[in-house]
């Protein structure tokens, strides 16, 4: 996380043939190395809940004490999963934050479970296998099976966003506090005052600020008693604020062309950063020489039930890997997430031939009173059959189901609504019948703020012809509800 930061910010290139020098680095890419066909770049920044160093060595007690790391409870956990991806004109990156509760299907056989989960089960099992074979010490058990653990996060990540990884970077917990003391502290804003010193032990009246070291440690990783609402998704907005802030202070603060703060900045990043060898970082900065902080944007991949109930993994956070891909997608220009408009005629007229013999039924997980019917009776009058109405749990996309053999059904439902919804086979849907599950993002037919068919984004903010202020450069079909972070000028973001 913290070496994105720095290689992001593109400046005092010279000095980063000696820092990778420095470095630890270890193998986890299966070749990847290589940029995209068309230049660009994908980096996966990482933050680990380590309690050993970059060389598998054990932190200081009262190192950990310091940072209210606790105990040992969900030790290896990558807390801090940020998907980057930079254009080959160094322009205009984007930071897509992967929340950790996102119940996935995991590489290599592991099953479905919290994304975070990827690393520690992978560890573990190379733990296993390496102590039978004997022969090395508990640092180099340590080293060995971080990489196998971090090859199994990449491969993981890929499967759920459909990106390849380049390259990654790799950060524990005293290094996180260690690069935000080099920097000397980053500016951070908050909405409302907090008060969590049970859990992460901040606790901060509303306004403008500096954390630096342990405060800056508490600020990312708070998600208890958050006013907009205790989740990882409200933590993850704490971690894309710092990081914004941080750019802009290293930017426009000349951080890396004074001598010593560079100095500083490079041996925090060389004792807590791992990195992988074939990342050459001085091409890279190169590459970014001509960014701004402003040109760095921060989003969060698009998720569903943020209390999803698992079989064996507690609460987590539903996400549907169809709609992360098309969101991916849309953010690292590879293909726009947004649909084309369909024909107005036939989104508004009723047509015998678009819903004859189709049952649709409405669930509402939107949390809006009486959407379900509402959409309901806009369907009806395009000609198909009235089904249920009836309430689902909470949900920020919309989805469709169908049974076994009737998916053009769903595409009719889907083009009905505006398009571009994801879609899915379920036997327990009836023949003839099609399920609509509504979420918090709806915006089309039989929603209040609906501009008519041909200004619908699905899932997303109406398009307004004459200012588009509602649908940005990045808007998507799945994009989340919290805009974008960003920072253009000298104050920090604010968040709850």
């Amino acid at each position: 996380m913290s070496l994105g930061v720095f290689s992001l910010t593109g400046y005092a290139w010279d000095h980063l043939g000696g820092l990778l020098n420095g470095m630890n680095t270890y193998d986890a890419l299966d070749g990847n190395a290589a940029n995209d066909p068309d230049g660009s770049t994908d980096i996966l920044l990482v933050g680990l809940d380590s309690r050993t160093d970059t060389n598998g060595n054990p932190l200081d007690p009262k190192v950990l004490a310091s940072l209210h790391a606790g105990g040992n409870e969900g030790e290896l956990n990558t807390d801090t999963m940020i998907l980057v991806h930079v254009p080959n004109n160094g322009k205009k990156a984007t930071a897509m934050s992967l929340p950790r509760d996102s119940y996935v299907q995991l590489a290599d056989g592991y099953g479905k479970h919290k994304l975070n989960s990827a690393y520690i089960r992978a560890k573990n099992d190379k733990i296993t296998e390496l102590k039978k074979k004997g022969g090395l010490s508990s640092a180099q058990i340590d080293v060995q099976s971080n990489q196998a653990g971090m090859h199994e996060l990449i491969d993981s990540v890929q499967d759920l966003t459909g990106v390849t990884i380049n390259h990654f970077a790799q950060v524990n917990l005293a290094g996180f506090a260690d690069i935000s003391n080099a920097v000397g502290g980053v500016p951070v804003c908050l909405k409302h005052a907090v008060d969590d010193t049970t859990y992460s032990g901040f606790k901060h009246a509303a306004g403008t600020f500096t954390v630096q070291g342990l405060s800056a440690l508490q600020f990312v990783r708070q998600r208890h008693n958050i006013p907009g609402g205790s989740t990882d998704l409200q933590r993850e907005r704490r971690q894309q604020a710092f990081l914004a802030s941080m750019t802009h202070k290293v930017l426009s603060a000349g951080t890396l062309s004074n001598g010593t703060e560079l100095n500083n900045l490079v041996d925090a990043v060389q004792k807590s950063v791992v990195v992988d060898p074939d990342w050459n970082l001085l091409q890279f900065a190169q590459q970014m020489q001509g960014m701004t902080s402003g040109d760095l944007s921060f989003n969060t991949i698009p998720t569903e039930n943020i209390d999803y109930q698992t079989p064996e993994d507690g609460s987590a956070i539903e996400v549907d890997p169809a709609a992360v891909k098309k969101f991916v997608q849309g953010e690292t220009g590879g293909g726009s997430t947004s649909q084309s408009p369909p024909d107005s005629s036939s989104a508004s007229n009723s047509s015998d031939s678009t819903g004859n013999g189709i049952t649709v039924d409405v669930r509402n997980g939107s949390q809006r009173d009486g959407l379900a019917a509402n959409v309901l009776n806009e369907l009806v009058k395009q000609g198909f059959a009235k089904g249920n109405a009836s309430n689902a749990n909470p949900r920020h996309n919309s989805m469709i189901e169908y049974p076994s053999g009737h998916k053009n059904d769903a595409d009719k439902v889907s083009d009905a609504l505006g398009g571009g919804y994801s879609e899915s086979q379920d036997d327990n849907v009836p023949n003839g019948h099609v399920w609509v599950f509504l979420g918090s993002v709806y915006h089309g037919p039989g929603a209040q703020d609906f501009a008519g068919a041909a200004q619908i984004l699905p899932n997303g903010p109406v398009v307004h012809d004459d200012s588009g202020d509602a649908a940005g450069s990045s808007s998507s079909s799945n994009s989340p509800s919290l805009p974008p972070i960003s920072q253009s000028g000298d104050s920090p973001p604010c968040v709850d």
